[in-house]
């Protein structure tokens, strides 16, 4: 099993976080705006104490966690929720600074 790992997946399509370009990322979700779909952006981290996953509404209901969060892994929840991640209407904008400030997680 992969010690550290750090992905975003939008519409179904999945890259290393480390990796990702804001480009890429307002690329995939603007495609999927203008098509009509529902945007479904999911981040997962496993990263030294943090094990965490993310997802915007539109993918759907989800799962409640098994488990209250560390104080590292709420710092990034407590992010997620700044930028506006947790609405249906994000700013895709919001989406890519949040990228940026957890890439060093």
């Amino acid at each position: 099993m992969e010690e550290n790992m750090k992905t975003i997946s939008i519409g179904g399509e999945q890259r290393d976080l480390e990796s990702v370009t804001g480009g890429w990322i307002q690329e995939h979700v603007r495609a999927l705006q203008s098509r009509g779909m529902a945007v479904c952006v999911q981040v997962r981290i496993k990263s030294g104490p943090i094990d965490i996953a993310f997802a915007t509404p539109g993918c759907g209901p989800s799962r409640p966690a098994d488990r209250e969060p560390n104080p590292d892994e709420e710092r990034i929840l407590n992010l997620w929720r700044k930028r506006g991640l947790n609405h249906d209407e994000f700013d895709v904008g919001q989406l890519v600074a949040f990228v940026k400030e957890v890439k060093h997680a």
